[in-house]
């Protein structure tokens, strides 16, 4: 099955079990049956960087993920996490996280009722969310410019990005009395554009060089 969104140059997809979501260069968010491959929503994008537009985005967007409960989340350039719940007859969307500034595919990720963010920015580059509040960030690490932000197997997180060039694991759990130090760091050639994290404790980055590192948890 092939489906063409013309004019649109992809960013990110991400799939539940009912739906396929795609978001891209042109600002909109556009869901898809999974079984049919059949278009059953679109957010579309705006123009006028009002934040709280009831549509989709005022920039390019760079990731999308479905979490458990089915409710499809959306950022990119445009300084905000939008969830989106299908199941509404609204196109609104429902909650929003302000301040990330994602700048690549793998700068979302979605853990429970926890949304961690990647964001190209120095300082606190890295943040962790409460997804049911939407109000300022439980956590930030002293990163910075980073593209790449996972949940690990470890109760650990994970950043890589641009201008460190480096992956650097963070404890999950830190508090106003905590160092947020990292806990291990590890050196590569060039700036890392994504990144995974497996079920066994490993961590896969690929680098702009063409380097592909695994990385083991310990």
């Amino acid at each position: 099955t092939v489906v063409t969104e013309r004019g649109n140059h992809l960013s990110a997809v991400d799939t539940s079990d009912e739906h396929l979501a795609t978001v891209g260069s042109d600002c909109s968010v556009r869901v898809y049956d999974l079984r049919t491959c059949q278009p059953v929503r679109q957010y579309s994008g705006y123009r006028d960087l009002d934040p709280d537009c009831p549509e989709g985005h005022a920039t390019r967007l760079f990731a999308a993920r479905f979490n458990a409960d089915g409710l499809l989340l959306t950022s990119g350039w445009d300084d905000c996490v939008k969830f989106w719940d299908l199941r509404l007859a609204s196109g609104d969307h429902v909650r929003r996280l302000s301040g990330p500034h994602i700048c690549c595919p793998d700068g979302l990720d979605v853990k429970g009722d926890r949304v961690l963010t990647g964001s190209y920015r120095a300082g606190s580059a890295l943040q962790l969310w409460d997804a049911r509040q939407c109000e300022a960030p439980l956590t930030s690490w002293p990163a910075d410019h980073v593209y790449c932000a996972r949940f690990t197997a470890k109760s650990t997180v994970a950043s890589a990005g641009a201008l460190s060039r480096c992956l650097t694991v963070w404890p999950a759990a830190v508090t106003s009395e905590t160092s947020p130090e990292p806990l291990a760091r590890l050196e590569l050639d060039s700036a890392v554009y994504s990144m995974a994290a497996a079920e066994d404790g490993r961590l896969a980055v690929g680098c702009r060089s063409g380097r592909l590192q695994l990385a083991r948890l310990r």
